[in-house]
Formats: C-alpha cells, sequence, structure tokens
C-alpha cells in the first residue's frame, strides 16, 4: 500500500528541493564571480602593458 504524505510534508520536500536548487545555483554564482574578477584582472593588466607600450611608442 502507497504511503500517503500530508500537505506539511509535500511542502516540506518541496522546500527541500528548492533549497538543493538554490544552493547549486549559489555555487555556480560564486565561480562565475570568480571568473570575471580573473578576467577583469586580466583585461586591467593588459591595458596597463597596452599604456607602456604606447608610451615608449611615443617617447
Amino acid at each position: 500500500m502507497a504511503k500517503t504524505y500530508t500537505e506539511a510534508e509535500k511542502w516540506q520536500y518541496r522546500a527541500a528541493i528548492r533549497q538543493g536548487i538554490i544552493s547549486k545555483l549559489e555555487k555556480k554564482l560564486t565561480r562565475a564571480e570568480a571568473e570575471i574578477l580573473t578576467l577583469s584582472t586580466s583585461l586591467a593588466a593588459a591595458n596597463v602593458r597596452l599604456a607602456l607600450y604606447d608610451a615608449r611608442e611615443a617617447a
């Protein structure tokens, strides 16, 4: 015989599923933010190198 679940149990299960999804999305967001920071730093360094190159060319 199949077990029947109360409304509270159903909502608790749904909340647990949602929390798992939220947790996975938060991990992905954290990784994406770290990647953006890395790319931003790399771009800033490239801009500095380009400015130094331009300054040498102008001299």
